[in-house]
């Protein structure tokens, strides 16, 4: 999707769309003189690779943020061989294709970001679940035979999850899964984790103003050189992908969205989308059909967008204020923090009501 460019006096606005996920990443770029560091560029390095089964798109004005970006793109793809449980030979592969035989030793990295995973879910009472591949095997999100299946094989199926079952030797370093139909799954953080590590080599290379969006991780480094904060986008759950609620203006964040409008089949009229809830081995269906969550670490506002979700719209209204999140419900209604409101700028053409 693309924008078209307007010229007005002397400045240019770039809209370029992140494909398929919850954000139009925008930027104002007058056109007046760099700053004086030689480090500084006035014209955007850009950059666009499919990665981890997204596009990935890292924008930055530091001389040196060709060869970062490339160097993140290869941590990216060096994640997706080791975390992604559709690789065959990753170390989650490893310990899944190993369950309710042996241990699997892993690296350093992978078994220190499984605890924090298990950590996170122990912290959100169950909510949030890595071992919910069974259940997405069944459904069939991400092949083509997507189904909905019946309640008594849900039932199955959610028989083979739950964090706690997960065997941690830490003497050895080995991960097991003692049931044989247990699945681990990364999605609901692998991306935010990766935004982690992508902010950490922005700041080793000494970029200072970069915007990196991995589909439903956005981290916002910055300002930009002319001292402007970076603009995203908060996409209408409801409209095209050329649609949005409202503008988030910030610096120096990570932000976090989950949906029913990213990853979704439709049957018999309904929707079903790729965010399940563990106690039911069903899509989410609690109200809510977007949020936005802003964090200072990716992984956190990547794990907090999925469990928000989950817990739904009751929850997270009563909570607004707990956490710094746009939220989006079914009746069209918006949900802006109170920390987030000097920075949120509403659509009032978008249809919906701020509340």
């Amino acid at each position: 999707m693309k924008k078209n460019v307007i010229i007005i006096l002397i400045s240019i606005l770039l809209i370029v769309v992140a494909l398929g996920g919850g954000y139009y990443l925008i930027q104002n770029v007058p056109l007046r003189p760099a700053p004086a560091s030689s480090t500084i560029q006035l014209e955007p390095v850009e950059s666009s690779d499919f990665v981890m089964d997204v596009l990935v798109t890292q924008k930055g004005y530091d001389e040196n943020c060709k060869e970062t970006f490339a160097g993140v793109i290869a941590t990216f793809q060096e994640l997706e061989g080791r975390l992604s449980r559709y690789v065959a030979g990753s170390e989650i592969s490893q310990i899944n294709d190993a369950a309710g035989l042996n241990s699997v030793s892993v690296s350093e990295e992978t078994y220190n970001l499984l605890k924090q995973a298990v950590a996170l879910c122990e912290e959100s009472g169950g909510v949030f679940d890595i071992t919910m591949g069974a259940v997405i095997d069944l459904w069939g999100f991400g092949t083509d035979t997507q189904r909905v299946p019946s309640d008594e094989e849900i039932a199955s199926a959610l028989e083979h999850t739950g964090y706690q079952k997960i065997v941690f030797d830490d003497e050895n370093r080995t991960v097991k899964l003692p049931d044989p139909f247990m699945r681990i799954d990364l999605g609901g953080i692998v991306k935010g984790y990766a935004t982690d590590l992508a902010d950490a080599a922005y700041t080793e290379a000494g970029l200072s103003s970069v915007l990196l969006s991995t589909n439903s991780s956005i981290l916002m480094k910055g300002p930009k050189p002319d001292g402007e904060s970076f603009t995203i986008g908060v996409r209408d759950p409801r409209g095209s992908v050329n649609d949005y609620v409202g503008t988030l203006t910030i610096d120096n964040a990570f932000i976090g969205t989950s949906g029913d409008y990213e990853r979704y089949f439709e049957m018999n009229g309904k929707r079903y989308h790729h965010i399940f809830d563990p106690a039911t081995g069903k899509p989410a269906q609690n109200g809510l059909t977007g949020i936005t969550v802003v964090h200072t670490n990716g992984m956190q506002a990547d794990y907090l967008s999925t469990y928000l979700f989950i817990m739904g719209k009751d929850y997270v209204v009563e909570h607004l204020n707990d956490y710094e999140i746009i939220a989006v419900d079914d009746e069209k209604n918006v949900y802006v923090s109170d920390k987030l409101k000097d920075k949120f700028s509403f659509d009032q053409t978008s249809g919906y009501t701020l509340n």
